[in-house]
This record gives structure tokens, C-alpha cells and sequence, in this order.
């Protein structure tokens, strides 16, 4: 992957999972970039991936619903 976006100076990195029904369907990548290591607020970050995976679930029974309606 550094090999397309270039390494970060610092070895620091955030990787969060989006779930989906208590699976992981993808992962938030974050790094610093060229600048160095700065705190973080986590709690924010998690909220983020939360809600992301609460949209995922909503689009997904929204689909089962008009499947089901068509049937």
C-alpha cells in the first residue's frame, strides 16, 4: 500500500472496522502522513465507524424489505 500513498513518517497508524450484523465489512485506514504523530480523538473515530456500520445495516434490510415486497 506505501508503495501507492508513500510512508508515513511515523509508524503510528489508526485502523478501525466497519461492521455490518457483527461482521467486518471493511476498514478504516488513517496515518499522519509526512507530518509526525499527534494525539488523537479516538472516541470520535470509533463513533464514526459505528454509525458508518449502522448505515450499511439500514441500506441492507432496506434491500431485503423491497425484495420482499416484490415477491
Amino acid at each position: 500500500m506505501f508503495q501507492a500513498i508513500g510512508e508515513p513518517a511515523s509508524s503510528a497508524i489508526m485502523l478501525l472496522p466497519v461492521k455490518r450484523r457483527g461482521e467486518t465489512v471493511a476498514l478504516i485506514y488513517g496515518d499522519f502522513g509526512g507530518k509526525e504523530a499527534s494525539s488523537m480523538q479516538c472516541d470520535e473515530m470509533e463513533i464514526l465507524a459505528h454509525e458508518a456500520g449502522l448505515v450499511l445495516e439500514s441500506a441492507l434490510y432496506r434491500k431485503e424489505l423491497a425484495q420482499a415486497i416484490r415477491k
